[in-house]
């Protein structure tokens, strides 16, 4: 701010200055005339030579004076001119639209808020300019679950934007053409159409994970017939005389042993596979039967009965099951023999496994695994043994219907004395549905976007809330955006109080908010809430624009909290530039009107953020 007392004083200072000199210069002449003694004269003319000399540099310094004066070159605030008469000073509090608070904001990098203007009276000397300046120092990321990033492979993520949460969600599937899968299939409900079948490649076992239910319509079906296993160490013990001559192949054994085969005396018929797996978790695939004998070199002979493939493995797990149609893991009948001297039947396949687990089971169809029926014999060698019945378990807390069969397979027929044994019976558990194991937990995950403020000074708080069904379970992290490394790990009770990732963050990386979700529970899904995390911001590079026609510097130019810009910290200073405006009122962001001067002041930063400025304290005097 300019003092105009000052300002006055290197103007027109020179005056009196001036007056003196020219009074002493004529003093000294009336003198000199009055004088008669020589010397005496010679000493006062002598003398006049001073003020007279001080007369003439008065009279020059009047255009230098009045030039610093009117450029401001000592940064006075003098460039609006001298006070010559009494001055009258004020304050201004408020902008210039009455208030004395106002929020800019920087949507993007560089960008500029041009609406915070001052109102200046014309011809005034500003002294003192200063504005308070706030910077929110908190920021936050919110999910209203309309973001997120990606899920888990054996389920997904449903949102709920309108009720503000996330939750586990599978798929709804209805087939009504016959599919081919294998391994862990994940779904919320799951309807198996008349004309619809699932069945899996050869050796390969399916395992259903069912929120909802599965309903299998009549006409259609869950078969996994003759995909059993084939490996030598899944097929039936086979005696060797079972491989001679006409004698019938052994059966394949499983939830039952396997039927022998018959006898071509003297040759021995197979011995039947024996029992193995669990008749409490039956994840076993079935066992093929084997081969009958064949002639060796014999005159009319040729190729043996080949054995029955056994059957696949099931497990379904679901809220309810409603079997109208059938779900099947028998084993394959061995063909018949030829018609050749000394070619015997083979054994029938094992049934597999089927294991359902619900908390109601209603089937209206059948289940079944039984085993395969042995090759027949057409001549008078031996026939197949009969496959052992598979293993079936239902656990179940309500179970409608009894339409669930292990049966051993039929030995192959042959003359009186050489048919195949039939197979034993396998197993059939009903039982109270378990507490559910790891293998039937149902898990999936979600991610936010990258997280990358970029007025960003440090990491704050992290908060979620869940909702955890009995059987399910929640989880927090935070990951690195970039590489998805895990930097902090949170419990759901640090989440819901609020966690603070500052001390396992660094504050210059951006971050993604990963929640895993695991459930046993296939009724009721874990719902996570209010998923966010805080930071504190900063502005960066502050700039100021007095009148839109020159840039000013702040000195701090990057800050958070608190500050003030006035004449201590901005260059040029602001009351010089309020003082130069309100005289010319001359530039872009400039109003005049007959007694005051609206004067812009703009704000940019190389950030995005937000400026609140307040309680503007421009003090100002305008000549009496």
């Amino acid at each position: 701010m300019g003092d105009a007392f000052s300002c006055t004083a290197l103007q027109y200072g020179w005056i009196p200055l001036t007056a003196l000199s020219l009074l002493i210069v004529l003093l000294l002449i009336l003198k000199y005339k009055k004088e008669g003694d020589y010397i005496k004269k010679e000493k006062i003319a002598g003398n006049i030579k001073y003020p007279a000399m001080l007369f003439i540099a008065s009279l020059i310094l009047i255009p230098v004076l009045d030039s610093i004066v009117k450029n401001d070159y000592l940064s006075l605030g003098c460039k609006g001119g001298p006070i010559l008469g009494p001055s009258s000073c004020s304050v201004i509090k408020e902008f210039a639209d009455g208030t004395n608070r106002r929020m800019i904001k920087f949507p993007n990098k560089g960008s500029f808020d041009s609406e915070t203007k001052i109102k200046i009276p014309r011809d005034a000397t500003v002294k003192k300019a200063e504005i308070k300046i706030t910077h929110p120092q908190t920021g936050a990321w919110n999910a209203n679950f309309s973001f997120w990033n990606s899920v888990g492979e054996s389920s997904g993520i449903d949102i709920d934007s309108g009720k503000g949460y996330a939750y586990m969600k599978m798929k709804k599937v209805e087939i009504s053409t016959p599919v081919t899968w294998e391994g862990t299939q994940v779904f919320d409900d799951l309807h198996i159409k008349r004309g619809g079948m699932i069945t899996t490649p050869l050796g390969k076992t399916l395992e259903l994970r069912i929120t909802g239910t599965l309903t299998i319509d009549e006409g259609a079906g869950i078969n996994v017939d003759g995909k059993g296993d084939v490996k030598p160490d899944r097929q039936s013990k086979k005696e060797e005389a079972g491989n001679m001559f006409g004698s019938g192949g052994g059966a394949g054994g499983y939830g039952g042993r396997g039927g022998k085969g018959g006898d071509d005396l003297p040759m021995v018929g197979g011995s039947g596979g024996v029992p193995y797996g669990s008749i409490e978790n039956p994840e076993e695939m079935g066992s093929a039967g084997a081969n009958g004998g064949g002639a060796q070199g014999t005159a009319g002979g040729g190729l043996p009965g080949t054995g029955g493939r056994g059957g696949g493995a099931i497990a379904i797990t679901a809220n309810e099951a409603v079997i109208n149609g059938y779900v099947s893991a028998n084993g394959l009948n061995a063909p018949d023999a030829p018609a050749d001297e000394g070619t015997g039947g083979g054994g029938g396949g094992s049934g597999g496994s089927v294991r359902i687990s619900a908390d109601n089971v209603i089937i209206r169809g059948r289940v079944t695994a039984n085993g395969g029926n042995g090759g027949s014999d057409p001549g008078d060698d031996g026939g197949g043994g009969g496959g052992g019945g598979g293993r079936v378990l239902i656990a179940a807390d309500i179970i409608n219907g009894d339409a669930i069969y292990a049966d051993g397979g039929r030995g192959g027929r042959a003359s009186a004395g050489k048919a195949g044994r039939d197979g034993e019976r396998g197993t059939v558990k009903l039982t109270k549905k378990p507490k559910a194991l790891e293998s039937s937990m149902i898990k999936s995950y979600i991610t936010s976007v990258a997280i990358r403020p970029d007025n960003l000074r440090c990491w704050g708080v992290f908060k979620a809330k869940a909702e955890m069904p009995s059987g399910s379970e929640i989880a927090y992290s935070i990951i690195n955006a970039s590489n998805n490394q895990t930097l902090c790990n949170i419990k759901p009770a640090e989440a819901a109080a609020g966690y603070d990732i500052s001390s396992c963050t660094s504050c210059e990386q951006g971050i993604r908010l990963r929640t895993d979700m695991v459930t046993i529970n296939v009724a009721k899904s874990p719902l996570i809430y209010n998923w966010g995390v805080g930071y504190e911001t900063e502005i960066k590079k502050l700039g100021m624009d007095i009148g839109m026609d020159r840039t000013g510097e702040y000195a701090k130019a990057s800050f958070y909290g608190n500050t003030t810009v006035s004449d201590e910290n901005t260059q040029p200073k602001i009351s010089g530039e309020l003082t130069r405006l309100s005289t010319e009122c001359m530039c872009k962001g400039c109003v005049i009107s007959a007694d005051a001067c609206t004067i812009a002041i703009d704000f940019s930063s190389e950030s995005s953020g937000s400026l609140i400025l307040e309680d503007p304290n421009i003090e100002y005097c305008t000549a009496g």
